[in-house]
């Protein structure tokens, strides 16, 4: 996990405007906006595309703690440290529901904090923060 921590404070100063793509697998970036829409209590983007590498360092050090100020200083090792860990947490999640139905279709919906639900298939999986709001259209049918 170090030199994974190392090599995206460096990308992060060397080349901030590549997409995240090149750091971040497809699963990783995907949970990370779901989490950025959670948060920001919007509806995911259509059609779903990689933030650039300076936006996703913001969001995983802002899952860490890092404050996402302006002003402040870029986002340090121990605040990228806390956030991959819970990212791989909510990648892990979104990867297992993907895998859990046969066909590999699944869909998801997510409660945010308004109460609005949004439903989303597999090309926009969703994820949340605590995870509480997640379920598959195939339970719900059962």
């Amino acid at each position: 996990m170090a030199w994974r921590i190392c090599r995206l404070v460096h990308l992060g100063r060397v080349s901030p405007n590549l997409p995240c793509k090149v750091y971040f697998a497809a699963d990783e970036w995907k949970a990370l906006m779901l989490l950025r829409s959670y948060r920001l209590d919007e509806p995911l983007p259509r059609p779903l595309q990689p933030p650039t590498l300076r936006e996703a360092i913001r969001e995983v050090a802002g899952i860490g703690g890092f404050l996402r100020r302006e002003s402040n200083a870029k986002p340090g090792a121990e605040t990228l440290w806390r956030g991959l860990t819970a990212l791989d947490v909510a990648a892990f999640a979104v990867q297992a529901a993907l895998n859990a139905q046969p066909e590999g279709r699944m869909s998801f919906r997510l409660t945010p904090r308004s109460g609005k639900v949004q439903s989303l298939s597999q090309n926009a999986v969703t994820s949340s923060t605590n995870f509480r709001a997640i379920s598959t259209e195939a339970s719900q049918a059962t």
